[in-house]
């Protein structure tokens, strides 16, 4: 269990400084076809991940969005979805560059793609993740050292630079809902990320979520940047809404 916690930590730094583009392309990037929808085949059953209102799914359709993401990705889970707000990814498919600010993803555990997930097993879970929280975000602690330590090696080898990432203490700021198949909550956290082309970082809101739907368990993160006192309610209202999209799409294949 704590493999699989640290596996989410993983993904969700990873994922707060994956956006960042390179400069301008002469030339468009690779681009897919759009699908008509999200749907994944996780061992017998399939889930159907619908877009946050006003975002559009980027990794099927933006062959460097995938790439990005997929490197930065813990080995531990598989990568499911990318969405970026539809204009930003309008921009990103003209081949010009841009840095998200708002964006969200879709991951699942390798081990528990393939294994139903009972009500009991999911309180077993998110009761773990929330005991073990605190401890293993210290810092100082070997977790979150182990942790920057893995992120450094992916992103120097993503950026092709020599890249220091460097962490405050992550703060729960709150639970935003716990029913028997949801249990989300709004983390606030500063990363700073360095290397000869320069830093950046700061502060950085995160709407974290396990999903249990048709007997399965998705990890559910949505990313913006912290500005105001606002974003907070902004992030918690925009967290349960799409949580509650997807639920609402995978109604059918049952609890």
């Amino acid at each position: 269990m704590k493999k699989l916690i640290c596996s989410l930590l993983i993904a969700m730094l990873a994922f707060t400084v994956s956006p960042a583009q390179p400069a301008a392309r002469k030339a468009a990037p690779k681009v897919r076809a759009a699908s008509a929808g999200s749907v994944f085949q996780l061992g017998k059953r399939t889930i159907a991940i619908p877009p946050p209102d006003g975002f559009t799914e980027a990794a099927s359709q933006l062959e460097e969005v995938r790439q990005r993401f997929t490197v930065t990705e813990d080995p531990n889970l598989d990568l499911l979805a990318v969405h970026l707000p539809s204009e930003v990814f309008q921009t990103l498919k003209r081949g010009e560059a841009t840095e998200p600010d708002f964006y969200t993803k879709v991951s699942v555990s390798k081990t528990l793609r393939e294994i139903d997930v009972s009500p009991i097993d999911f309180s077993g879970l998110t009761n773990t993740f929330q005991s073990q929280f605190a401890q293993l975000t210290n810092p100082d602690g070997p977790t979150m050292k182990s942790i920057l330590k893995h992120l450094e090696k992916n992103l120097s080898e993503l950026s092709e630079r020599e890249t220091k990432v460097t962490a405050n203490q992550i703060i729960n700021v709150g639970e935003i809902e716990k029913t028997a198949n949801v249990y989300s909550l709004l983390l606030l956290m500063n990363l700073n990320i360095q290397n000869d082309a320069g830093q950046r970082g700061g502060p950085l809101l995160c709407g974290t979520a396990f999903l249990r739907v048709n007997h399965k368990v998705i990890f559910v993160y949505a990313y913006r940047q912290y500005r105001t006192e606002s974003d907070v309610e902004l992030m918690r209202g925009f967290t349960k809404q799409w949580l509650a999209k997807i639920a609402a799409a995978n109604q059918a294949g049952g609890s």
